[in-house]
């Protein structure tokens, strides 16, 4: 794999990796509510609609932090 090639795949992962934490955070508070009901026989639905509300949160928020990023400067470098 050469270093163009390289490259461009870091800034795809870049782009998607806080996307794919954000879901795995939704999909844990989704089995812990499938767990609860297990064990307590009532289903906390406030924890499924707490969760997707987090998610779209950050979901925007990323996508307004990705959109107003120009440059290719890192956000924390030697100067910080």
């Amino acid at each position: 794999m050469n270093s163009r090639k390289r490259k461009e795949l870091a800034a795809i992962f870049t782009r998607w990796i806080p996307f794919f934490i954000y879901t795995c955070i939704f999909i844990g508070s989704v089995l812990g509510s499938f767990l609860y009901y297990l064990f307590q026989d009532e289903f906390p639905y406030e924890v499924i609609v707490g969760g997707l509300l987090a998610l779209i949160i950050l979901s925007i928020i990323e996508v307004i932090k990705q959109k107003r990023k120009k440059d290719n400067l890192p956000e924390a470098d030697e100067r910080m």
